[in-house]
């Protein structure tokens, strides 16, 4: 046989291996999703020259699809087969969040990109990371409304493809398991909160009052300070008077929106500081019980202000801490005195 015969030879045996075995993937896949149609009580239609193979399921009340993608790019050129699994999340709005899942050896579960860091982390529930550790080699985005998970090639192993639709299900439901998260907290703290109206996580952040008998509302909220920034937690109260009184104290000589007046330490409270006017004899004058609440762990990045008619405590992130709930509460209630010197003197 001349030298041609043997190369179109070997290219045809080589086109019928690749043939061959891209029919046994295919067929390995079919079976896997299957199965999963199957344990998770959802429905397989296989595909045709129309549509993609799918799987329809239903997973803690949300519709969860599998499917097989298959696109071209912009010059018309098939690219590789995806698995895809996705479902609606219509509290996923105004933010976006790009997951990995990799090897434990390679980081596990990797926060790739997203434009509100605390606020993924709180959305991703402990169930979402249990069921995120089996979904190895699949990226998942949140955006848009919705939670979409990819993996390169059809997936043919049903127990992974069992982890990544529930997962897909417990991502779309992190903000109902968040509000679940504050609700209890704070019917700890004792607010009253009816739950159909924390339901789900409300896409214009949480606003909440609470009353103390004797002590004036203090109000809770997680919110942006600022359009499109990340989401901060403050608890605050309204002064009755005091409109000449603006300082600020955090863990740090630096506070944004105070670099205009003088810093000095606050005796007792080591590694504390309050910017203001007269900062040394404000600082020195705050009473002890506030300084026995500033010593406390605190979240990271703090910041207490006292500006005029309002005081509050705020820190960056959305998961619901009770133990600094508590101490905020107790530490700006007596800053609603209202007096020109306030409880700091």
């Amino acid at each position: 046989m001349d030298p041609a015969s043997l190369l179109v030879t070997g290219a045809f045996m080589m086109s019928v291996t690749y043939f061959i075995g891209a029919l046994r993937r295919q067929r390995r896949a079919e079976r896997a999703w299957m199965v999963v149609a199957k344990v998770l009580g959802g429905q397989y239609e296989a595909g045709h020259a129309a549509a993609p193979d799918r799987v329809a399921l239903r997973i803690d009340g949300v519709d969860v699809e599998i499917l097989e993608s298959s696109e071209r790019n912009s010059a018309g050129r098939p690219l590789p087969t995806v698995t895809r699994v996705r479902a609606q999340a219509a509290g996923i709005t105004g933010w976006r969040a790009q997951l990995l899942v990799r090897a434990p050896a390679r980081g596990g579960l990797v926060y790739e990109a997203s434009s509100d860091d605390a606020l993924v982390r709180a959305w991703v529930s402990p169930e979402a990371r249990v069921r995120l550790r089996d979904a190895r080699g699949y990226s998942f985005r949140l955006d848009a409304g919705a939670v979409v998970a990819e993996r390169s090639g059809l997936d043919d192993d049903p127990d992974r493809l069992v982890a990544v639709a529930g997962a897909v299900a417990a991502l779309a439901l992190g903000g109902r398991a968040l509000a679940t998260r504050w609700r209890l907290t704070l019917d700890a703290l004792g607010a009253e909160i009816v739950a159909a109206t924390l339901r789900d996580w409300p896409a214009s952040g949480l606003g909440v009052q609470l009353t103390t008998q004797g002590a004036a509302p203090v109000r809770i909220g997680v919110a942006p300070p600022a359009p499109g920034e990340p989401l901060v937690t403050s608890v605050g109260v309204e002064r009755v008077g005091g409109r000449g009184v603006r300082f600020a104290l955090a863990r740090s000589e630096q506070m944004h929106g105070f670099a205009d007046v003088p810093a000095a330490p606050v005796p007792g409270a080591p590694g504390w500081w309050l910017r203001g006017k007269q900062a040394a004899d404000v600082a020195a004058c705050l009473s002890r019980r506030t300084r026995d609440l500033l010593v406390r762990e605190w979240p990271a990045d703090v910041l207490i202000c006292v500006v005029g008619p309002r005081a509050w405590i705020e820190w960056p992130g959305v998961e619901p801490d009770a133990a600094s709930l508590r101490a905020a509460v107790e530490l700006v209630t007596p800053f609603a005195s209202g007096a020109e010197d306030g409880p700091y003197r």
